[in-house]
């Protein structure tokens, strides 16, 4: 298993496309920054460190749905579609052991990123309170309970950034097409923001479908968590009272999760690699 996963660090750290998507990630949180700062209301004070931690997360969780199933989708779609992945199995590994060590690596990278987001976001912080004619640092937000609901809040930007990596994972290696993987990844989120847009405003059957779909648990786990981090009665520290709980999220991706890397698995195990 570490022999799969060096392999597959070595592959994250020297490829381009890693570096893109950490690059756009990091770029929406600028963006938001940015957008924010340049409007005169209260969400400005959110943006002050220490509370530039958890909107930093909170802005790279609006970006995951879009991002990474690029890096997940393409990471096996394009080793089959270059034949590395008929080479590498050709030498039998344990194909089970190869498919968590890619997913392992590729998990471990959005957890970096994540922390490259903190990096950025605090001193993006410390810029717009520099230009707003704040203070660099907010006294007396930073205290225990502060630091364990960033903590908090950046297991759970993980955990929801996870599923839309595996699924798009999953559809790259069952399609053995980066196509395929990047277009099940980011058409799914376009469409459940369709659905959620057309059902939004129905009720019974209809309403509980649009609150249940995967995207609202990812969506509800981070800004849910972060809410108290922020000042009271601005739009981030709004829960919105239909949302999923933070239980029910992490229960249900879970599940999801199992299912993926089961099929994954699966596929990867009895697949004629051949063919």
């Amino acid at each position: 298993m570490t022999a799969y996963m060096s392999f597959e660090w070595l592959k994250l750290t020297r490829r381009w496309m890693p570096r893109v998507i950490l690059a756009a990630v990091v770029a929406v949180v600028v963006i938001m920054f940015l957008g924010t700062s340049s409007k005169p209301d209260s969400n400005l004070a959110n943006l002050f460190f220490p509370r530039a931690l958890p909107a930093s997360l909170v802005a790279a969780a609006f970006a995951a749905p879009f991002f990474w199933p690029v890096l997940g989708g393409s990471w096996p779609g394009n080793e089959y579609g270059w034949g590395s992945i008929r080479l590498i199995l050709s030498r039998r590994p344990h194909r089970v052991e190869h498919v968590l060590a890619s997913l392992a690596v590729l998990l471990i990278g959005i957890g970096l990123a994540l922390l490259a987001c903190l990096i950025v976001g605090s001193l993006a912080g410390i810029t717009v309170s520099l230009f707003t004619g704040h203070s660099v640092f907010v006294s007396g937000v930073l205290t225990g309970t502060f630091a364990l609901t960033l903590l908090k809040t950046f297991l759970v930007t993980w955990y929801g950034a996870s599923f839309i990596m595996i699924l798009a994972f999953a559809a790259g290696t069952i399609f053995r097409s980066a196509p395929a993987g990047i277009g099940v990844g980011v058409g799914a989120t376009l469409a459940q923001i369709l659905t959620i847009g057309i059902l939004e405003g129905q009720t019974g059957f209809w309403k509980s479908l649009a609150e249940h779909l995967p995207l609202r648990y990812v969506e509800s786990l981070t800004g849910n968590v972060a809410a108290s981090a922020f000042v009271h009665g601005t739009s981030l520290a709004r829960v919105s009272p239909g949302s999923p709980s933070v239980g029910q999220s992490i229960v249900t991706l879970g599940l999801m999760m199992i299912g993926l890397l089961a099929v994954t698995c699966v596929v990867a195990r009895s697949r004629d690699i051949t063919a």
